[in-house]
C-alpha cells in the first residue's frame, strides 16, 4: 500500500473540514459517562506528550515501523470521520484517538510492542480515552465509534 495522488486530495479534504470544524468549535455534546466524569480543560499538551511517549520508548525499533502504510490507513479513517462530520456537524471530531489506536495497532502488529503485552496497549488506549472524555475532546459514543472504526480499517486493508 503506497501513498498515491489521490491520498493527497482526501488529506486536503481532511485538512478543509479540521479547520472548519477548529473555526466553529460547538459546545460538547455529553452523554451519561462524561457527565459523572469531572471537567478537566487544558489537557491537550498532556495528551501530546502521552502519545509521543511510546515513540520515544521504542524509537530503537521504529525501523520495523512501515510509515507510509500508516500514514495511508490513517488518510482513510480521517477521511471516513470527517465525512461523517462533513455530513452532521452536531458531532465531535477528535483525531487523537483515532491516532493512538492505529498506532498501537501498528505497534503491535509489526512487532514493536510483543503481543504479551497486549493488555498494557490497551490498557494505555483506555487512558488516553479517559483523558479525552475528561477534557470534553470527544464523548463516549465519538470515542467508541473511533476505536470500532480503527479496528475494522486496520483489519480490512491490512
Amino acid at each position: 500500500m503506497q501513498f498515491e495522488w489521490y491520498h493527497f486530495l482526501l488529506t486536503v479534504f481532511i485538512y478543509l473540514v479540521l479547520r472548519n470544524y477548529m473555526k466553529s468549535k460547538s459546545k460538547p455534546i455529553e452523554d451519561r459517562i462524561t457527565k459523572s466524569l469531572p471537567n478537566v480543560k487544558n489537557l491537550y499538551l498532556h495528551m501530546a506528550l502521552l502519545i509521543v511517549l511510546p515513540v520515544i520508548i521504542f524509537s530503537s525499533k521504529l525501523n520495523l515501523f512501515p510509515f507510509e502504510k500508516w500514514l495511508v490507513m490513517l488518510t482513510y479513517i480521517l477521511t471516513f470521520r470527517c465525512g461523517q462530520y462533513y455530513i452532521n456537524n452536531n458531532q465531535q471530531l477528535d483525531i487523537l484517538y483515532s491516532i493512538v489506536t492505529l498506532i498501537s495497532l501498528f505497534f503491535i502488529n509489526f512487532g514493536i510492542v510483543s503481543r504479551e503485552h497486549l493488555l498494557t496497549v490497551y490498557s494505555y488506549n483506555v487512558a488516553i480515552g479517559l483523558l479525552a472524555l475528561i477534557n470534553r475532546q470527544t464523548n463516549t459514543n465519538q470515542l467508541l465509534n473511533d476505536f470500532v472504526l480503527v479496528h475494522f480499517m486496520f483489519y480490512i486493508l491490512k
